[in-house]
């Protein structure tokens, strides 16, 4: 009889440490999808893609494995950084080619060339900068959730050792605790991933907010540096003529600086033009990189209704489980 009583009460304590039990697992899980996030968006510490990996295209299957595990080892923020760094190189490269073209002094086109190249390096610039800050915030979230999948792993793998050597009495069946394990793993990494998708959304809207800050401010200094010309561009734009949006950042510019004396008016000075054409390329590069961030803050919320609901069921899952164990082995909840 005592050791009936004993046996039903080492399973009752076992059964009430469950949901501390359930922990190791959760850290795997947690831990896991915090590194793999972490790996995805800022690839291997210290890697910088190639020139060549990013803008060449490989014709054997050998060269096209290297090129893809180049690329791959950047990720999403160390691509976008080390795509920034060239296009800041080539940006520079045709400012020098937009002076050594030049007239002279009086060279309204050369001046507008000039002018928004600066301010484009100097919005890629400040991009540049925010790229590389969240792919150090992505290494810190791999080395955290490296560490914490580690030891939740390490705990579980030490929890089965013990439960084989003393081969107590268990309040769940081994089948039904490997199924707790599994589901408490998985509403982990859900949970992760919804906690982090819902952190990530405000912060940036907060990246997106800063550009249209600054595409305000460039507008502002648009107008305020030649009233006539922007609103004479604005109207060629709106009538669709030649000089309508164009697709691309690229020709945007060409389209803009081929225009030049057509948009400002007779006897504006090179040094107007230049104040006009830096304000609109910062402008125009604040659009785009206003709406890239937009973007990102749109898929993070996605991702955060996503995880959340996955979470729920994860964790209605695990009572479920419990539920069905105890009812199948006729124990008392």
């Amino acid at each position: 009889m005592d050791a009936a009583v004993s046996h039903i009460g080492k399973a009752d304590r076992d059964d009430r440490s469950r949901a501390s039990q359930l922990a190791p697992a959760a850290a795997l899980g947690g831990g896991g999808a915090l590194a793999t996030g972490g790996l995805v968006a800022g690839g291997v510490p210290g890697h910088k893609v190639k020139r060549e990996s990013m803008f060449e295209r490989k014709p054997t299957l050998a060269g096209k494995m290297r090129q893809n595990l180049d690329i791959g080892g950047g990720a999403i923020f160390g691509y976008r950084s080390s795509a920034h760094e060239d296009f800041i190189d080539r940006v520079n490269r045709s400012k020098a080619a937009s002076q050594a073209q030049s007239t002279g002094p009086g060279d309204l086109k050369a001046a507008a060339r000039v002018a928004d190249a600066d301010n484009t390096i100097a919005a890629e610039q400040k991009v540049l900068d925010q790229m590389k800050r969240w792919r150090k915030k992505s290494h810190v979230a791999l080395g955290a959730g490296s560490a914490l999948a580690a030891a939740g792993g390490g705990k579980i793998a030490y929890d089965a050792a013990k439960r084989r050597r003393e081969k107590v009495g268990k309040a769940l069946s081994e089948s039904a605790r490997r199924r707790e394990n599994a589901l408490a793993g998985g509403t982990a990494v859900a949970g992760t991933v919804g906690t982090g998708a819902a952190l990530m959304k405000p912060a940036f809207d907060r990246e997106a907010k800063v550009w249209a800050d600054d595409v305000k401010a460039s507008e502002a200094k648009q107008k305020k540096a030649s009233p006539k010309a922007y609103e004479f561009e604005r109207e060629v734009r709106a009538k669709g003529g030649r000089m309508k949006e164009p697709v691309g950042l690229a020709q945007d510019k060409s389209v803009y600086t081929d225009n030049v004396k057509r948009i400002f008016p007779s006897g504006t000075s090179p040094e107007t033009v230049a104040e006009y054409s830096g304000a609109r390329a910062r402008a125009r590069q604040g659009r785009y990189f206003n709406k890239v961030w937009g973007q990102h803050g749109k898929i993070a919320s996605g991702m955060a209704l996503g995880a959340g609901a996955l979470t729920a069921a994860g964790a209605a899952g695990v009572v479920g489980n419990r539920l069905h164990d105890k009812k199948k082995n006729g124990r008392k909840s």
